[in-house]
């Protein structure tokens, strides 16, 4: 009986790990995501997590579709703040893992694009929302091997606030030494 036991709770534990799949995300694959938390500048140390989720399914390859809400998670690389220096606030995070239900992938990701921020309001001179997070904040993507986005400014302190959301792209770099041409997406006050 005991035997029984011990080979039901291994064949439980091998149906886990095939469930669990890896799988490869195609380079220059979007990633629309929301931001889960707030980030900020101030309270941001080296090392803290920082957590997205994808907004909607995803075709990362192959037939692979990330459902909605799978997590997309980074790390703060660096950050600094009240510097005599310019910019004097900065933050920088590395987004590197993708997961979901039934899979995971490893990302190599920058800020692309942002498309909505929920503190926007409605300014009655100008016709629409007037983005009021991304002001005087410079959003700077590297794309290197191990890719990172800066979001510096020189005139607030910086806080990404939960709910921002922004698109994801995935790059690969074949060269350790080869570093992507990387545009700037700069909201200026």
């Amino acid at each position: 009986m005991r035997f029984f036991y011990c080979a039901s709770v291994s064949f439980l534990f091998c149906g886990v790990a095939v469930a669990q799949g890896f799988f490869t995300v195609l380079p220059d694959t979007r990633l629309p995501v929301e931001l889960h938390g707030t980030v900020r500048v101030s309270q941001a140390k080296v090392g803290d997590p920082v957590e997205f989720r994808t907004i909607e399914p995803v075709l990362i390859g192959n037939g692979v579709v990330v459902p909605e809400s799978a997590k997309v998670r980074g790390t703060v690389v660096f950050a600094r703040t009240n510097n005599q220096s310019t910019p004097s606030s900065w933050i920088r995070i590395r987004v590197q893992e993708l997961r979901w239900k039934t899979g995971q992938a490893s990302l190599n990701a920058v800020v692309d694009g942002v498309y909505y921020v929920r503190s926007s309001y409605f300014n009655s001179f100008h016709r629409g929302t007037r983005v009021t997070f991304l002001e005087g904040i410079h959003v700077t993507p590297h794309l290197f091997r191990n890719a990172s986005t800066d979001f510096f400014s020189d005139s607030k302190a910086v806080v990404l606030h939960d709910g921002i959301i922004l698109e994801m792209r995935h790059i690969v770099v074949k060269d350790e030494d080869e570093e992507l041409s990387a545009s700037s997406i700069t909201r200026k006050p």
